[in-house]
């Protein structure tokens, strides 16, 4: 095993995180971000992918010192007892279901979108269709092994990189400054996009698998935590600068309005844009990739906590693979514009997973006196963390 970890690569696990993170939640952001203004935006992030670095770094620090690539449930079962199982077992999984159901539906809405001018009909296929083909287009992969995911994932993820970076490109001639320089709103209000701010860096259900996948490195963990957050974010920025630049508010709020549709989302960067063949093509490609790269970090990530979560009798591929698609298919088919609804649901339970539960367990860990154990960046910053979690629960439910 440590033999095979070590042949694991770390840029192939940063991958993995990135790709976790790029998908469902960056395209979901020009609709939610409407009437903000980009520099407050902007500040918004950086504060969010610190938290979402930091979070990260608990969650590894925990895992290593309790028990290394052990699951959640297993981490906040040896620390926390019976409220941690209670907390570990709801909070993935809301977080994992939704966000899955979240991906699926976006993905279907792309087929949808596009299948019918494939086939060159205007009925298209069943919509229940759209939906399965997307989730086993990745689901086989998960279910057959991490390693076939990683590989996937590279390709696949630089595939989105280059089409992102010709869509950016030939959209950047379109952007209007005005738009990105306005403060349309006052600030105050802003804060309640950070629960879909910080959905988009939702990597931290996959952090014990990556911990599996390549041993306990800390140092080489670090890094990989460190570059996994900083291309979602830098990603980020690039595309809600391009987005905002172009699209309209009131385009944005309808957009959101409809569920967040990712098919109305790429229609309306191809209308309000010299759009071309070249461009049409990339960003329908790229809107695909970022949706299929997120879905693998996020499934590989349930179906490891469910395989470590049954009984040992019952722990095979096939049953956590059921387990692990059939209810987010269910969702998708029965609402298939809750794109945006479902993200909804997943930023509560993000910010139990990744920032609760690790500060709890840190905390927890400290007091029994565990021998070497610090809390990364000290307890002022493991405090302010914990503050904005708890903000970003508040205003999720409110």
């Amino acid at each position: 095993m440590k033999a095979e970890q070590e042949k694991n690569s770390p840029l192939g696990a940063s991958l993995i995180l990135a790709g976790t993170a790029i998908g469902g939640g960056m395209l979901a952001l020009p609709a939610t971000a409407a009437g903000i203004g980009f520099p407050t935006l902007c500040l918004l992030m950086l504060v969010t992918w610190a938290v979402s670095f930091h979070a990260a770094l608990l969650t590894l620090h925990v895992n290593l010192k309790v028990a290394p690539g052990a699951s959640l449930y297993t981490m906040a079962s040896l620390t926390l007892g019976r409220t941690g199982r209670l907390l570990a077992t709801v909070s993935p999984l809301v977080l994992f279901y939704a966000l899955l159901a979240a991906y699926i539906t976006g993905g279907a809405s792309l087929l949808q979108t596009n299948i019918p001018k494939i086939v060159e009909t205007a009925e298209g296929l069943p919509a229940p269709t759209y939906s399965l083909s997307f989730a086993l287009s990745g689901g086989v992969l998960v279910y057959w092994s991490t390693r076939l995911v990683d590989y996937s994932n590279r390709i696949i993820f630089s595939l989105m990189m280059i089409s992102l970076c010709i869509v950016l490109y030939a959209l950047m001639p379109s952007v209007e400054l005005p738009r990105l320089i306005s403060l349309p709103i006052p600030q105050v209000a802003a804060l309640a996009v950070l629960p879909v701010l910080f959905t988009s860096f939702g990597f931290h259900g996959s952090v014990p698998s990556v911990i599996l996948y390549l041993g306990p490195q800390k140092k080489t963990l670090t890094r990989v935590l460190l570059l996994g957050s900083m291309i979602p974010l830098l990603v980020y920025l690039g595309w809600l600068g391009i987005t905002l630049g172009i699209l309209p508010d009131k385009t944005l709020s309808s957009i959101a309005n409809s569920g967040g549709d990712v098919g109305a989302l790429v229609t309306a960067l191809k209308a309000n844009s010299a759009s071309h063949f070249i461009l049409v093509t990339c960003l329908e490609f790229f809107a695909g990739c970022a949706l299929l790269t997120s879905f693998f970090g996020v499934a590989l990530g349930l179906f490891d906590y469910i395989r470590s979560s049954l009984p040992y009798r019952w722990s095979n591929r096939l049953l956590a693979a059921s387990l692990t698609f059939v209810p987010p298919l269910l969702f998708a088919n029965y609402y298939p514009d809750g794109f945006l609804y479902a993200l909804g649901y997943a930023a509560a339970a993000l910010a139990t997973l990744a920032i609760i539960l690790p500060v709890a367990m840190a905390i927890k860990i400290k007091i029994n006196k565990v021998s070497d154990f610090s809390f990364p960046g000290g307890m002022l910053l493991t405090t302010s963390t914990l503050i904005y979690g708890l903000l970003v629960i508040i205003l999720q439910l409110k």
